[in-house]
């Protein structure tokens, strides 16, 4: 984070810009035959959690935060958390939640977006992460659609290794 935090104000044209980040540090899968660990390690410089799915349950996942990259800081808590094998940590962009909800000026929001995510706990990732995204999309249709960017990442443990 400290190198990013010099790369942004070393580049950036204008003092208000600053940059949301989530960090994740995913020990490499062991030689077979060792255990690997389902230990990994978040840091959040001011961006939004993240989803953990698995055992037909959703989480919304909110490690400590450091305040978002240009705004003059060093200090970004770590944070180790579990991924258990056969769960996974959907990442994603505040597009995805900030868009309408349907009704009137009402945003979906993080409540919105892991009521969502429940009602989809049981699909396999891939399916998931589209459900969830045309969700969103429907809800926001009435108001013309999702209307920012959208990125979405699931990494899920499996038996012998991390999937992304």
């Amino acid at each position: 984070m400290r190198q990013l935090e010099r790369m942004l104000h070393a580049e950036r044209s204008d003092t208000g810009i600053f940059a949301t980040v989530l960090s994740l540090a995913i020990p490499p899968s062991g030689p077979p035959g060792l255990a690997d660990s389902t230990r990994i390690t978040a840091i959040r410089a001011g961006h939004p959690g993240m989803l953990l799915q698995g055992g037909g349950t959703v989480e919304w996942i909110e490690p400590p935060a450091g305040p978002a990259l240009g705004l003059k800081s060093d200090d970004w808590p770590q944070h180790e958390l579990e991924l258990p094998v056969g769960q996974g940590l959907l990442l994603l962009t505040d597009g995805l939640f900030e868009g309408y909800s349907g009704t009137g000026n009402d945003r979906l929001g993080e409540d919105g977006l892991l009521a969502l995510a429940r009602s989809h706990a049981t699909l396999p990732g891939p399916a998931f992460v589209d459900a969830l995204i045309d969700g969103a999309q429907e809800l926001a249709q009435p108001r013309g659609g999702l209307t920012d960017d959208i990125a979405v990442l699931r990494v899920e443990r499996t038996t012998n290794r991390t999937r992304y």
